[in-house]
């Protein structure tokens, strides 16, 4: 008996020091994750990270814009590909929707922060009603990569969703314990970009807040012109999945000309973070379209992708619900 309750007594400290190690893991000040710039064939920029599902290293698509680890079945080791699970589908702005199961694997980055975190396993892809021509409908279910603009082959076996939309999949950064990280996009191809979780005060210092609206994945934000009086506000996401500026809910005939000068500010009138873009221009990524209303409602909301993420680093902190900005 003395090496039955031995044992179960080492059994009892394991489970009491487990979540403090894993929070001492997750409170590891300043991993740098590498972000890769990845360009699809036809011209479409998307971003890269590493991580490890279950000890295998696998690409993941970077995305701000939305919240949840959503990995392709074929992807996963036999154990995560053929685990119980509750249905669960997610649909894009693009209309592409995933279908699956959400179950759990041991996530982590390389080199830093791992732990048991449930992520969706994709099943099958499909379109939303409103988009019965998304992505999805271009290329055999075979050849269909998350976030490859329907191109055979091309785009990712995973999407990273690091946005703090609440959704039945969480956002694997928070569910690792991580509150705070940095986004600071590559400069090309050619460069390597960082996600710097847990950043230190020091890496934090100069960034200016505007706080999330409630309960959502959101800013206050205006596009304005700079030539004419005319500016589209709303709540705005900067969203590193998405190309160009887009107003979702106005006409088309509302947009402005290639050329026109405007600035995109975040925040309040009086605290605003603000910077000047030019419309139409790939190296602002100012590009400016009309999109439908956002969730079937009547209001103006503003999606700006890439366009904030090539003039600051952001800082996303989920602990607060703010939103930093700070020059490159």
């Amino acid at each position: 008996m003395p090496s039955f309750r031995l044992a179960l007594r080492s059994l009892a400290f394991v489970l009491a020091i487990a979540p403090a190690l894993h929070a001492r893991a997750a409170d590891a000040p300043g991993l740098e994750v590498p972000i890769r710039e990845v360009v699809l064939s036809d011209g479409v920029r998307r971003y890269a990270v590493t991580l490890t599902v279950d000890g295998v290293s696998i690409e993941a698509q970077l995305d701000t814009g939305s919240t949840g680890l959503r990995i392709l079945a074929p992807a996963l080791s036999d154990k995560a590909a053929s685990a119980p699970g509750m249905p669960v589908r997610y649909a894009y702005g693009s209309g592409v929707e995933l279908q699956g199961r959400k179950v759990s694997a041991q996530i982590g980055f390389p080199g830093g922060v791992t732990g048991e975190v449930p992520f969706q396993r994709v099943e099958a892809v499909a379109c939303v009603q409103r988009k019965p021509d998304c992505p999805a409908t271009r290329v055999p279910a075979a050849a269909y990569r998350i976030g490859g603009d329907g191109l055979p082959g091309q785009g990712f076996i995973a999407i990273i969703g690091t946005g703090l939309h609440d959704d039945v999949v969480p956002n694997p950064l928070t569910a690792l314990g991580v509150q705070r990280w940095i986004v600071e996009l590559p400069r090309g191809p050619r460069q390597t970009g960082r996600l710097i979780l847990n950043p230190s005060p020091e890496d934090t210092a100069r960034f200016r807040s505007v706080r999330f609206i409630d309960g959502t994945n959101q800013v206050p934000a205006c596009l304005i012109r700079r030539d004419a009086p005319a500016r589209f506000c709303g709540p705005a996401m900067i969203d590193t999945g998405a190309s160009g500026l887009r107003i979702q809910g106005a006409q088309a005939d509302a947009l402005w000309p290639n050329g026109t000068p405007a600035v995109i500010s975040l925040g309040e009138d009086r605290d605003a973070a603000a910077f000047p873009v030019t419309i139409g221009l790939r190296e602002q990524a100012s590009g400016m379209f009309a999109a439908p209303y956002r969730g079937g409602g009547r209001t103006i909301t503003l999606n700006l992708g890439l366009a904030p993420f090539f003039r600051w680093r952001v800082l996303f902190d989920a602990q607060a619900r703010t939103l930093g900005v700070a020059e490159r």
